[in-house]
């Protein structure tokens, strides 16, 4: 489990388009199916390779735990 200041592995990288300083908006899983999913943290991207990235959760609202989807902050 994971909060803010901590230190997460993300299993998108370079292939992925993702670069330094990307910011990925973190979404807990719905409660029930056919609930939308909520946000509850955002990522900032700091180190990048072929398939993964190292970023730092930047503000949460709750604990983020593993598995939890990600989507690319526009």
């Amino acid at each position: 489990i994971n909060a803010q200041t901590d230190i997460v592995y993300l299993d998108k990288g370079s292939r992925d388009g993702v670069e330094p300083g990307d910011r990925f908006t973190v979404f807990a899983r719905p409660e029930q199916k056919g609930f939308p999913r909520r946000a509850v943290g955002e990522v900032l991207v700091f180190l990048v390779k072929d398939r993964t990235s190292t970023a730092v959760v930047s503000q949460s609202s709750e604990e983020i735990g593993k598995g939890e989807a990600i989507g690319f902050k526009e």
